[in-house]
């Protein structure tokens, strides 16, 4: 988080009294980074962690990606530590509606680990999309509406001591999610990984230009094998095995 000036204080600040503060990602890279929502009151202070748009769900997704486990079990500890009172929140707002977002869902921060945020992720996502869903054992379609994931969300009285606390207990959050990994950073990371890596990739790789010579497969299905075997490590030995057969039937 950067220091703002009395300027950057007031750009930030809309006409309800909401400041929302972008955060500032630390890589070499642009990133779709959440921002920092806080609202003041004559009694109360909220604050609030926002994703609010497709990029930034989808760059926090990365997150959960096997390559960021580390990072991951740092943000699940991280948020194991918030006190009890804190929030992960998921709100939706009908396109149009300018009554605002709808709480739909909440847990308490402190409870919130890999599979439950995959889990909200995913939620988030299908709303964006709307479509058909089975609710209840019945097949309900659900207008594409916008999301927002509040992954700490916090509401204390006004004041200042309550405030700076509030700010100490999320930064290890906020320092994690400018951390994220985007797609180029985990593939650059899986291609320069050690020598048996790129050892197994450049094989793999041979197997994919010889199965697109011999026209086994289009350009567009070897792009798309190679971001699978790429994306999804744990499919390369399915990837690989498919075009061994492939190569095989067609020696046959």
């Amino acid at each position: 988080m950067k220091n703002l000036n009395d300027v950057e204080v007031m750009e930030y600040v809309s006409e309800d009294r909401v400041l929302s503060i972008p955060v500032i990602d630390v890589g070499d890279e642009a990133k779709p980074m959440p921002t920092i929502e806080i609202t003041l009151t004559e009694k109360e202070i909220t604050f609030a962690l926002d994703y609010s748009d497709a990029g930034s769900l989808k760059h926090l997704k990365n997150l959960l990606h096997e390559s960021q486990n580390a990072e991951l079990e740092a943000f699940k500890e991280a948020m194991a530590k918030l006190p009890s009172a804190f929030e992960t929140r998921l709100l939706k707002k009908a396109f149009k509606d300018k009554s605002g977002f709808k709480l739909l869902i909440k847990y308490a921060s402190c409870k919130v680990d890999g599979q439950l945020l995959q889990r909200l992720i995913s939620e988030a996502e299908d709303i964006r999309m709307g479509g058909r869903r089975i609710v209840n054992d019945q097949s309900i379609y659900q207008v594409p509406a916008t999301p927002l994931l509040q992954l700490v969300y916090s509401s204390l009285e006004r004041s200042e001591v309550g405030f700076k606390k509030v700010l100490e207990a999320i930064k290890p959050i906020i320092k994690i999610v400018s951390q994220v990994k985007t797609q180029r950073e985990i593939i650059h990371t899986l291609i320069n990984e050690p020598v048996s890596e790129s050892k197994m990739y450049s094989e793999f790789v041979e197997l994919l230009n010889k199965a697109r010579s011999e026209g086994l497969i289009t350009a567009v299905e070897r792009r798309a094998i190679e971001k699978r075997w790429r994306e999804n490590p744990a499919d390369r030995q399915i990837v690989e095995e498919e075009l061994r057969m492939k190569l095989g039937a067609h020696i046959t």
